[in-house]
């Protein structure tokens, strides 16, 4: 089986040579992986470090990730598709597991791994559940979200879910997600059986670090938009209406990030009591992450 891993770079040398040697010492044969290196311009190394590691690279001036995104895909050659941020790195045995999962369970559309977050000074594994996408369709407010790192697409049905949503910046793939539970039949997903690789949390991330309040901002859009919409899935919506609880909390936390990781726990504790009881549990998985980031900003004060 055939493997495309995309990534998306723009001026990406920072990080990106541990992200080319993690995929050096994937333990699948690397003549059956298709790095595809989708770049938007860079002006520095980036383009000559991935041609180096033997990746294949495609530059233009794309308007957005998820232009480049959607350019990978349609470049893909591989039967399986993976995505690999240029500052996040595979375990060896990623890909190998992947390939397996789907050998293993021929109709699985979708395979998930667990993963890690690298937060500075410590690491964080996150358990992923392969009924996620049924929970979403369940109505579930938990257990439903995997990190893209960690999700690896069989490519007709990536194809088939239609391209990433250009008008959004850090949180199309959320929608993406999303539009995988509201399809009937949703696709079935299952277990790597182990960790696929790390997430890195870092000031200059997209998705966190001082960027994370537009990423908290567009996942409400998605959210509000698939619970306004009356032809997706009843379940689907209730779980939309629980995505629009979580991000209105964790953005108001957010708000409070300029003071003191006291006074931001306590900017939480007010958030939820105004959303009340019935709200705790769609909660509770992003109290624990604010927890996280607090315990990790006060490991690192003097």
């Amino acid at each position: 089986m055939r493997v495309t891993i995309l990534t998306p770079t723009l001026d990406a040398e920072r990080y990106f040579p541990e992200c080319l040697a993690s995929l050096s010492r994937q333990t699948y044969p690397r003549d059956r992986i298709q790095h595809l290196v989708l770049d938007g311009g860079s002006a520095d190394r980036t383009v000559s470090l991935a041609r180096q590691a033997g990746a294949e690279v495609s530059v233009a001036r794309d308007g957005s990730l998820y232009e480049a995104m959607n350019r990978g895909v349609a470049l893909a050659t591989g039967e399986v598709v993976g995505w690999l941020n240029a500052d996040d790195t595979f375990k060896p045995d990623a890909v190998e597991r992947a390939v397996e999962a789907f050998e293993a369970h021929p109709r699985a559309e979708i395979a998930v791994g667990d993963y890690e977050m690298a937060f500075p000074g410590r690491t964080l594994v996150v358990r992923v559940r392969a009924d996620a996408l049924s929970r979403i369709r369940a109505g579930k407010a938990s257990g439903t979200w995997v990190t893209p790192l960690a999700v690896f697409f069989r490519t007709e049905t990536l194809r088939g879910l239609g391209p990433y949503r250009t008008d959004l910046r850090v949180a199309s793939d959320l929608d993406l997600w999303i539009r995988a539970a509201a399809r009937t039949p949703p696709p079935e997903v299952v277990h790597t059986g182990g960790v696929a690789g790390t997430f890195r949390e870092h000031e200059d991330s997209l998705s966190s670090g001082t960027k994370r309040e537009r990423s908290i901002r567009e996942a409400l859009e998605i959210a509000g938009r698939w619970r306004l919409d009356e032809r997706a899935p009843p379940g689907v919506r209730r779980h939309a209406l629980a995505l629009v609880r979580q991000n209105e909390f964790v953005l108001s936390a957010w708000q409070a990030r300029e003071g003191s990781s006291g006074a931001r726990l306590r900017a939480c504790m007010r958030e939820v009591w105004r959303l009340g009881p019935r709200a705790l549990w769609d909660i509770r998985e992003q109290l624990r992450y604010e927890v996280d980031a607090i315990r990790s900003q006060r490991r690192a004060e003097p």
